[in-house]
């Protein structure tokens, strides 16, 4: 992802985390994010990009409560490889 208008995936998900910004906030930038991605990109950014997106998706579903999400974006982020 190398689009200069959007913050990097782990960057939003570290503000989230770290309560900069709302869920609300994270998802819609996500969303932003995800849709301007090529489809068939790959690497760190799109890896995490379509994980955060399943985690949020598992939550507004119901299946993940808020905790589980933030413990599994945590772990999502801390293990991603370098670019």
């Amino acid at each position: 992802m190398d689009d200069e208008r959007y913050p990097s995936v782990a960057t939003m998900v570290q503000a989230y985390l770290r309560g900069r910004v709302t869920l609300q906030a994270l998802h819609l930038e996500l969303l932003s994010v995800t849709s301007a991605q090529d489809p068939f990109g790959s690497g760190p950014e799109y890896d995490l990009a379509g994980a955060a997106a399943l985690l949020l998706a598992e939550f507004s579903s119901g299946h993940r409560t808020e905790a589980e999400l933030r413990q599994s974006l945590a772990t999502a982020v801390a293990t991603m490889p370098a670019a």
